[in-house]
């Protein structure tokens, strides 16, 4: 009776590792997909707005290509030791998505408004100022 049950945990066990790699390889394999279809959404476009000479639109483009994978970058692996090629290319993204930044927060304010303050509003707390009418 010992045995048996032993034989179905390890049967149950062995079912349920299976299963998750199988997931697991499907997973990636719909990752890689999708990155495949984006890659092939962007670059043509880039590679017709530098046939046009529009490039513009295309710097902005590649910096907004840009600050994904640098935030991905900097909130998993900020703290590991980065050799001296990739040192060069991380200052510059770094610089980039800064600009970014600015830019983003300079667009906030002015789509706020000088008056208004952002002060989070739960339950109990009233707004620091009335909207407007």
């Amino acid at each position: 009776m010992r045995i048996k049950n032993l034989a179905i945990f390890v049967l149950i066990l062995v079912a349920l590792n299976v299963g998750y790699f199988i997931g697991l390889g499907r997973a990636r394999s719909a990752y890689l997909r999708q990155q495949a279809i984006y890659d092939l959404h962007v670059y043509p476009q880039l590679f017709l707005r530098l046939q046009e000479g529009d490039t513009n639109q295309m710097a902005i483009s590649l910096r907004s290509l840009m600050i994904g994978p640098y935030y991905y970058y900097q909130t998993h692996f900020s703290n590991e030791l980065v050799t001296d090629a990739f040192t060069n290319d991380l200052a510059v993204a770094r610089v980039v998505f800064e600009q970014e930044r600015a830019a983003a927060d300079e667009l906030n304010r002015t789509n706020r408004g000088s008056d208004t303050a952002l002060e989070p509003t739960g339950a109990g707390m009233r707004p620091s100022v009335a909207p407007p009418k």
